[in-house]
């Protein structure tokens, strides 16, 4: 799920990476505890069967996976409509609401 949210938002390998990584910090694992799987290697079915896993686990557990989450796809301080969209879709799944995303007006 994390790989698929890093990826999702990024232009390449190493922004997808760098996404990952400040994902995987928030789950305090340490370096290294996880890697990152390639766009090729993760589908819709993965993330699901993750999802399903993740349904099981105490709230405090989906809270934890779900700001990992969040710090991934923002870690490039933007969010777009793919990626929030995928965050909602995982956060209504682990039944963590978000508040909706309001798009900020230039000035």
């Amino acid at each position: 799920m994390l790989s698929a949210l890093a990826q999702v938002g990024q232009e390449d390998a190493t922004q997808a990476e760098g996404a990952f990584q400040t994902g995987a910090n928030q789950l305090g694992l340490g370096q290294g505890s996880i890697s990152r799987l390639g766009a090729a290697e993760w589908d819709l079915s993965r993330i699901d069967a993750a999802l399903e896993h993740l349904a099981q686990a105490s709230p405090q557990l989906k809270m934890l996976v779900l700001n990992a989450c969040a710090h991934a796809v923002a870690s490039d301080g933007m969010l777009q409509c793919r990626e929030a969209e995928l965050l909602r879709a995982i956060a209504d799944t682990l039944d963590c609401p978000l508040p909706p995303f309001l798009e900020t007006a230039a000035t």
